[in-house]
């Protein structure tokens, strides 16, 4: 049982090991998955440009994270006036109530920076704006023609973002309060995705396109400059950054953390892997300890000296004389299937002869010194001695156990 569980722990060292090295030896694979989270450094994250705000507007005295809803937020009045809210991600859903607490924040003096091409309707509908995808059979591009530029309208240059394949664009604005600060364009088709809303004493940036602020296009020089002039609209005002991650980051268990984590996932697998593992070969190769029953100790022997002595410092051999003749006439009748109620009866002595083989005259005489005996009033050691051996010396003649 040792040595199979020494193999057992020896697989399992073996296995450990090589999943290791193959782990270590492994290409980590890139996530691209557009999470639009300022704490991931994957290429659709937003650390970058979070951690570069503070460059972007050197003249903005404060950067702040929201960490409650904004309706929250602002019912709190923990603001400035005239701040500005910044939501870059993949959509922008904070409720009717949401809606009204921020349009009022804007029109009090507020800023609004929104990057994402999903709104919610009712949203869109207070300011009047409506957006739709770009359809390239519309507007005459040739399906080959993927490649998509972005510029902005006091810029000239446009850069090449080589990872957008749907881009959204307004198809609605409100007339003298809107103004077109960027384009999308496709071919030879540019169209407005970037624009500036005056609302109240405060303005309203919607950006169509959140991409244009992620890692991967912001780590790049021609690109970083869109980001970098889209969002220097913003410079001197205090930054309010939302994202609507806040409930996220509060549901992180440490397991959540773990699993998020490509190599601390797959060492808690194999953590549990070699558990299960381990379980499987200790209940296979190792038994319960079964309890040790003791056999009940015969103590026949005990009782007879006991009731022998009984008898013995009693001083009446009589009942002793007695009891060891009813005890054989007892195993006559058990081993033979005899009636002794009449031992002198020549049908018992004859029957008696037949199964113990023995000489009838034999066996007369040794019911005649047993009948005497019976027959006696008075008795000494002397005729328990002789009724002992009178008895043993049939027993072993007739094989009487």
């Amino acid at each position: 049982m040792k040595s199979n569980l020494k193999l057992g722990i020896f697989l399992l060292v073996i296995v450990l090991i090589m999943t290791a090295l193959i782990q270590v030896n492994q290409k980590e694979k890139i996530n691209w998955n557009r999470t639009y989270n300022p704490k991931d450094k994957i290429p659709y994250g937003t650390f970058v440009i979070k951690n570069e705000l503070k460059n972007i507007l050197p003249h903005s005295s404060e950067i702040k994270t929201v960490k409650q809803t904004l309706y929250t937020f602002l019912d709190e009045g923990k603001y400035d006036n005239h701040a500005a809210i910044v939501f870059i991600g993949s959509s922008f859903s904070i409720g009717e109530a949401g809606n009204k607490k921020v349009l009022d924040f804007v029109k009090k003096g507020g800023t609004l920076f929104v990057s994402t091409n999903m709104f919610d309707q009712r949203f869109l509908d207070s300011l009047e704006v409506g957006i739709t995808d770009f359809n390239e059979y519309k507007a005459g591009i040739k399906p080959q023609d993927n490649t998509v530029k972005i510029h902005l309208s006091n810029k000239d240059k446009a850069f090449v973002y080589d990872k957008l394949k749907y881009i959204f664009v307004f198809d609605q604005l409100k007339k003298n309060a809107t103004t077109i600060v960027g384009y999308a364009q496709k071919g030879s088709v540019s169209v407005p995705n970037f624009v500036k809303i005056n609302l109240g004493e405060g303005q309203v940036f919607l950006h169509l396109e959140p991409d244009v602020f992620t890692n991967y296009y912001v780590l790049q020089e021609g690109p970083f400059s869109i980001a970098y002039h889209s969002l220097k609209y913003l410079d001197g005002k205090n930054i309010l950054w939302y994202d609507g991650l806040y409930d996220l980051d509060q549901a992180r268990t440490p397991l959540r953390f773990i699993l998020s984590n490509r190599a601390l996932s797959a060492a808690w697998y194999l953590l549990l892997f070699s558990l299960i593992l381990y379980l499987i070969f200790k209940s296979k190769r190792e038994q319960r300890a079964v309890p040790i029953i003791e056999a009940e100790p015969n103590l026949s022997i005990a009782f007879a000296k006991t009731i022998g002595s009984l008898y013995y410092e009693n001083g009446s051999p009589g009942n002793m004389v007695l009891k060891k003749i009813e005890y054989f006439l007892f195993q006559l009748r058990k081993q033979y299937y005899l009636n002794t109620n009449d031992l002198s009866d020549p049908q018992f002595i004859y029957a008696l002869s037949q199964r113990t083989v023995i000489p009838e005259e034999e066996i007369m005489e040794f019911i005649n010194q047993i009948q005497i005996l019976q027959n006696q009033e008075g008795y000494s050691i002397k005729d328990l001695k002789n009724i002992y051996q009178l008895i043993e010396q049939f027993k072993q003649k007739a094989n009487l156990l």
